[in-house]
């Protein structure tokens, strides 16, 4: 086998290694009516975008905006639960990750599956008045194999009530079996093989 064959085996022996270890992404979450979605009111409430000249209205990606309980607009002081649901199965865990940023006025915490990433426990102004970073991983034991919750839990303490968050989750697909590997080099061997023969005959 010449040196041209040999390289176009190596080639395909690297594709095939690398081919099963690509990041992907897996979910996008973003409040408010223009925001990438997926983070949901719990129970039967329906939420309003919020505008005030207060709140933090640089761009963020995924895309979000402030928003609030319909029921609860003029600041009643309920506390209130938002969710965003995604599934790692099939995924590696040990390569995955999730980041985004939130704010409210005024209190809340981020937890995913139930171990708190981020909290803002004072009324002061900043946790409205800029967006607050959290994140996950890789190899964060927080993770769950199949279905994962990231959890808001907000309240407001008087006043006008917001929340705003934006996140996204991306981990590599769990490693091809050896078998699938040994398979998908012996198919490149194989094209190599017909190639020569073409090449022969020509």
């Amino acid at each position: 086998m010449n040196l041209k064959y040999i390289k176009i085996v190596i080639l395909g022996l690297i594709l095939t290694i690398s081919g099963a270890s690509n990041a992907a992404l897996i979910m996008q979450g973003g409040t408010g009516s223009g925001g990438a979605g997926n983070i949901i009111l719990s129970g039967s409430g329906s939420t309003i975008d919020v505008a005030n000249g207060s709140y933090f209205s640089g761009v963020t990606t995924p895309a979000s905006g402030w928003i609030w309980d319909t029921a609860n607009s003029d600041g009643v002081a309920n506390p209130l639960q938002f969710t965003f649901s995604f599934s790692l199965a099939g995924f590696d865990l040990s390569t995955a990750t999730l980041a985004g940023f939130w704010g409210v006025d005024n209190v809340g915490t981020v937890k995913l599956n139930g171990i708190l990433l981020s909290d803002l426990p004072n009324v002061i102004v900043g946790n409205f008045t800029q967006l607050h970073a959290f994140s996950a991983g890789p190899g964060s034991s927080a993770f769950l194999a199949g279905l994962n919750v990231l959890s808001f839990d907000v309240g407001n303490r008087g006043g006008p009530g917001a929340f705003r968050a934006s996140v996204e989750v991306n981990a590599e697909p769990a490693n091809i079996p050896a078998p699938g590997l040994l398979g998908l080099f012996l198919l490149s061997l194989a094209v190599v093989a017909r190639t020569r023969m073409t090449a022969k005959k020509a």
